[in-house]
């Protein structure tokens, strides 16, 4: 399949590398900051957003065969229990989550406004504190390593040996000494002024809850938090999300439709983001050798702009695999951006794999 389904070895490319990453207590996430395709220039940087100190907690119902479950609807915390209209931060986070969860769970949104009762619920809750310390002046010593050295002193005398006064019987003594004087290398230590500041950070934290519709049991459970430098919690809610996500067993849900008239394979596994708090964009995380994608010189992390002349932007997952629908043979152009770089493609859809 295209996009996280194209090849088995491709689709859980992503949930390998954060598991690994989690280990180490230190989690990575990439952050493309993208300004839409319709207006202004291009101006894209693939960078490394940190959050520092993740840690996380996951509480699995072990009893539970996840492979019964197809359907999901999702529902924020704030809109459930306090009776509060779903916010504009509130709408991406479920863009984003709806955006893991089918391609990579094996489970299907249904909405809830939707007549058919979905299997699970999934219920998220998330803040962004913000704390300042005061870090007060301080003065601490600074070790420096003096080298050691060695010192050649000269000295000269002249000497009259005569022995009747002025007389020059015996003549003039002479002599010409060298003294050598080493020194050892040695510490020494210099006091340095730190004056005061001020250092803030945030406290991004996400929970999420997961109900079994059929008897209201909650059967698993998570939360991930961690410090950050983003104001924008939409940002960190992607990291601390797709953390918990990756934890989660897999369901039973397959798009039976999704092979009909589609047996090319592009070969490329991408992941829909947002960079900015505005736009969602599908970006590229893998790439199977000797695809075309391989051979046309796609990269990780190249941003898809367009497809055949379609912006891609707040696209879906599923819209973007339809996008790049079609049988072997079937050509697609691309338009990348590279770290700012706009780069046209054209790709010629290669036989799948069986």
């Amino acid at each position: 399949m295209t996009g996280v389904s194209e090849n088995n070895e491709t689709c859980l490319f992503l949930i390998t590398h954060i598991k690994i990453l989690i280990m180490r207590k230190h989690l990575f996430f990439f952050v493309i900051y993208l300004i839409s395709v319709k207006t202004f220039s291009q101006s894209v940087a693939i960078e490394k957003l940190s959050v520092s100190n993740y840690d996380e907690k996951v509480i699995n119902d072990p009893l539970i065969d996840y492979k019964r479950f197809k359907t999901y609807s999702i529902i924020s915390a704030n809109v459930l229990f306090n009776n509060e209209p779903l916010t504009l931060e509130e709408k991406q986070i479920e863009f984003f989550l709806i955006n893991v969860i089918d391609p990579v769970l094996g489970l299907k949104n249904i909405s809830l406004k939707d007549s058919v009762k979905p299997d699970l619920m999934f219920i998220y809750s998330f803040s962004n504190d913000y704390k300042e310390k005061y870090i007060p002046p301080q003065t601490y010593s600074v070790p420096i390593w003096s080298p050691g050295r060695t010192t050649t002193i000269n000295s000269n005398s002249n000497a009259n040996i005569n022995t009747y006064g002025d007389l020059n019987v015996y003549g003039n003594a002479n002599s010409n000494n060298n003294t050598t004087i080493t020194q050892s290398g040695k510490w020494e230590t210099s006091q340095v002024q730190r004056p005061a500041y001020t250092e803030g950070k945030f406290f991004p934290d996400f929970s999420l809850t997961i109900y079994n519709t059929s008897d209201n049991n909650k059967i698993w459970e998570g939360n991930a938090n961690g410090t950050s430098t983003q104001k924008d919690f939409r940002l960190a809610a992607q990291i601390l999300s797709w953390g918990l996500l990756s934890k989660m067993p897999r369901g039973s849900y397959i798009d039976t439709n999704f092979l009909k008239d589609n047996n090319g394979l592009l070969g490329i596994s991408f992941y829909i983001f947002n960079s900015n708090g505005v736009s969602f964009y599908p970006v590229i995380f893998s790439i199977i050798e000797k695809s075309a994608a391989d051979k046309k010189g796609l990269k990780k992390f190249d941003v898809i702009l367009s497809v055949n002349g379609e912006s891609t932007a707040n696209k879906m997952h599923k819209q973007i695999n339809d996008m790049i629908r079609g049988n072997e043979g079937t050509k697609i152009d691309l338009v990348i951006d590279r770290k700012g770089k706009i780069i046209k493609k054209t790709l010629i859809k290669t036989k799948r794999n069986k």
